[in-house]
C-alpha cells in the first residue's frame, strides 16, 4: 500500500509540474513600459534586462565579456521602475546605464 501511494505521489508531482511549465511568451521590450517589465515572472527578467542593455551599444565587441550576476541588475531595474512605472523600459536601462549605476559588460580585454 505505501509502494502504491509513494507511486501516486510522484506521479502527481511529475503532472503538476508539466502542468506548471508556463508556455514561451513573446514581448517587446522597445515598447514596453517599467509596469510591463515588473509584471513579468522573475525568471524572465534577467534574459530581458541583459538584452536591454546590450542593445544598440556600438561599444560593445566580441571580445569583451558580461558580468552575469542577475540578482543586482534586475533588482536595481526593478527597484527603479516601481518608482515610475509609466515610464519606457528601454529608456530606464539607458538612464541607469548612463548615470554609471548599471554596467553588464566589462571591456578590459584579458588575453
Amino acid at each position: 500500500m505505501k509502494k502504491v501511494l509513494t507511486g501516486a505521489f510522484v506521479v502527481g508531482l511529475g503532472l503538476s509540474q508539466i502542468a506548471s511549465a508556463q508556455a514561451p511568451m513573446k514581448v517587446r521590450p522597445a515598447k514596453m513600459k517599467c509596469e510591463d517589465f515588473m509584471a513579468l515572472e522573475d525568471n524572465y527578467k534577467p534574459a530581458l534586462v541583459y538584452w536591454a542593455a546590450g542593445v544598440n551599444q556600438p561599444a560593445v565587441k566580441g571580445t569583451d565579456e558580461l558580468v552575469v550576476d542577475a540578482a543586482n541588475p534586475v533588482g536595481l531595474v526593478v527597484d527603479e521602475c516601481k518608482k515610475t512605472p509609466k515610464t519606457s523600459f528601454m529608456g530606464k536601462i539607458k538612464q541607469l546605464t548612463k548615470s554609471g549605476r548599471f554596467n553588464v559588460v566589462d571591456h578590459n580585454d584579458h588575453h
